[in-house]
């Protein structure tokens, strides 16, 4: 199975969402709804509340929509490592590896404000890759600021990363 995830064939995102169902199986089983533990912020509580009213309390939304998160980080975790060439040529493994190591651990798959914030930040880490080969970095400086910010309001102790990237 290993193999198929070396190549570089695009298709091959279409293998990941099947190994991802294969992997996270046990999870959509069993779901879990989303979690509020305190630390919160105002933006996820108000993005929760709007999709209990729309879509009800579902534990399987909830689930599903972690595991579609959890999919999204790791094809940007593939991003990040092809674009850098930290391999010979282009593959899926580190999705694989991604998605493979986040089933180990049943808190990272279950619909939480650091599953949102993981996600814009590995946004930011590839927007930052990428700042070296642009002539002006202005607006790209600023999203990435801007997104450091909502994610504050969506996870309180994401502030810290304000002052590490900043």
């Amino acid at each position: 199975m290993v193999k198929f995830f070396r190549s570089g064939n695009p298709l091959t995102v279409v293998l990941l969402l099947m190994y991802t169902i294969l992997v996270k199986f046990y999870y959509l089983i069993h779901p879990s709804s989303y979690l509020a533990d305190g630390n919160e912020g105002l933006l996820y509580d108000l993005l929760v509340k709007w999709m209990g009213m729309v879509f009800g309390k579902n534990p399987f939304l909830f689930t599903s929509l972690a595991v579609l998160l959890l999919l999204l980080q790791a094809l940007l975790v593939t991003k990040i490592v092809n674009h850098q060439r930290l391999f010979a040529k282009t593959n899926y493994l580190p999705a694989m590896a991604y998605m493979l190591f986040t089933s180990l651990y049943q808190g990272w798959n279950v619909f939480s404000p650091g599953l949102l914030v993981n996600l814009v930040m590995l946004w930011v880490i590839s927007s930052i890759t990428l700042l070296y080969t642009r002539t002006s970095a202005r607006d790209v400086v600023f999203n990435i600021g801007f997104a450091l910010g909502v994610c504050g309001l969506f996870y309180f102790p994401a502030t810290i990363f304000v002052f590490s990237y900043g």
